[in-house]
């Protein structure tokens, strides 16, 4: 029975022990208050809404989407429904005669220009306002048929919205914006800001330092800025500081350098990739910087700040980079009245192949440039045939201007790259594209 009673009592100090030390282990399993580690909050998802580079439309991968003066002097929105290949007016008041305040394309209370701007996402459009109103220059969203349209934000007396590009989130916009200001005479505060849709709120003001300073593209959820700066080692630097672009720009260029900045969702901002002293500005792409030495083509990795070459091109007149679809670099040699303008289309493995694709533009030969895209395809312009129309002066003088009529078409991407013409034509409404 003492032998019983001394193993009972050993074996209890065992389990004893084993329930302390699991115990213990279970405490030093908890991670004290140091280590634990807040996570940063999700950034909400950008998306660039911009017109063609070419082009005063804007696209999504339903549709393209412009203003324009149409066969009756009337100004109206469109759509070109890449499904049914046909143009309509974005009015969805049945019956309509598309005057007056009564159409949905384009009421005529705001004396708006042709040359205001519809931007398209993928659920909704913002028509941007901010040209020849007797209204407060402002932005409306829609239904991407027109219909719901609405006020969501009233720029300020002195404010006005530059350049044709923004992005959202869905809930913010992100505009690139000028204030006048008496105060600083020809050199007005330009800014990025982001404004709330629906408190209206402005959450942040992002200053940007000089009159070239532009938005450029979306980018790794960030908004990109394209920067032209001189060193402040600069004889001239004090001169481009106050440069608004009225004084001669050459006494800047041999000193001018590029940069790119990328801004995020909550204001913050970084230095991208510098290029230092360049000729010629860099086009930006989906995270590289491509760049034309003469015939010479680069492509910088701006995460990693590496350079190589890509391609060398062919002899042609002033050649510059129009464009970069696809991971593919669309170069073109400049307007020359003495030749034909020429395109090359280099791969992503540095291969150059030369356009044959023209169109007639205004009289000449012209080379095709894409403006929008889809999945497959490309929408490109085709004739652009001069037209002189009649107008009406408000005043009831009539007056004359020159406009433009231009054919569109898609073409799938690869026959487009191979320089194949196989064109489906949209059917467009009677109208002047302005």
């Amino acid at each position: 029975m003492k032998k019983l009673s001394i193993i009972s009592l050993f074996l209890a100090a065992i389990l004893l022990f084993a329930a302390c030390a699991e115990s213990t282990q279970a405490e030093s399993a908890e991670p004290s208050q140091s280590e634990i580690k807040t996570e940063e909050p999700e950034q909400p998802t950008l998306r660039l809404l911009k017109t063609g580079d070419y082009s005063n439309g804007s696209g999504n991968a339903n549709g393209y989407y412009g203003i324009s003066y149409f066969e009756d002097n009337t100004i109206a929105g469109w759509r070109m429904d890449f499904e049914t290949m046909q143009q309509t007016r974005l009015c969805t008041v049945p019956n309509c005669a598309h005057t007056g305040d009564t159409c949905g394309a384009l009421p005529s209370k705001y004396d708006a220009r042709a040359d205001n701007l519809i931007l398209a996402d993928t659920d909704r459009l913002y028509w941007i306002f901010g040209y020849g109103e007797k209204a407060k220059k402002h932005i409306e969203v829609s239904d991407l048929d027109g219909a719901n349209r609405h006020t969501v934000y009233t720029f300020e007396e002195n404010e006005f919205p530059t350049g044709r590009i923004m992005a959202t989130d869905g809930e913010n916009i992100y505009l690139h914006i000028v204030t006048e200001s008496e105060a600083a005479k020809d050199r007005n505060p330009r800014e990025i800001v982001k404004i709330n849709l629906e408190t209206k709120e402005t959450l942040w003001r992002y200053s940007l330092d000089n009159y070239y300073d532009s938005f450029i593209d979306v980018w790794d959820n960030k908004i990109i800025i394209e920067s032209s700066y001189v060193p402040k080692t600069a004889p001239v630097q004090p001169e481009f500081k106050k440069y608004h672009g009225v004084q001669n720009f050459s006494e800047f260029e041999p000193y001018l350098c590029k940069k790119f900045t990328a801004i995020s969702p909550n204001g913050d901002s970084k230095t991208l990739f510098d290029m230092g002293n360049v000729k010629l500005a860099g086009r930006f792409s989906n995270g590289f910087v491509y760049e034309l030495e003469g015939k010479q083509l680069y492509k910088t990795d701006v995460k990693v700040g590496e350079k190589t070459k890509l391609s060398e091109l062919p002899d042609a007149p002033d050649l510059q980079i129009a464009a970069v679809w696809d991971d593919h670099v669309i170069a073109s040699s400049y307007y020359d009245p003495e030749a034909t303008r020429r395109l090359f289309i280099v791969d992503e493995n540095g291969t150059v192949t030369e356009s044959k694709l023209y169109r007639a533009f205004k009289g000449e030969q012209d080379v095709i440039l894409p403006i929008c895209e889809t999945a497959d395809d490309f929408l490109v312009p085709l004739d652009d045939l001069p037209v002189k129309r009649t107008l009406i002066g408000t005043g009831g003088a009539p007056y004359e201007i020159i406009g433009s009529h231009v054919n569109y078409a898609l073409i799938n991407k690869q026959k487009y790259f191979n320089g194949e013409a196989d064109y489906r034509e949209i059917t467009l409404l009677p109208q002047d594209m302005m």
